[in-house]
């Protein structure tokens, strides 16, 4: 499997769109869209922590 480079989605290795955003899976360069949607994935995730931590804090202090 590998991800989708415009959603990050994971789709089948021998897709040729995505199934969530319709964008056309290029299959010869699979390994660079799994290293750059992984990423793409991990810094969404710590953002996400990042504004809850900030909205926990400012909650704290109201």
């Amino acid at each position: 499997m590998v991800n989708c480079p415009n959603c990050g989605v994971l789709v089948e290795k021998d897709s040729k769109f995505c199934q969530e955003c319709g964008t056309k899976i290029d299959n010869s360069d699979s390994n660079t869209q799994t290293d750059v949607s992984s990423d793409y994935e991990k810094n969404k995730r710590y953002a996400l922590i990042g504004i809850g931590y900030l909205t926990v804090l400012i909650l704290l202090i109201s």
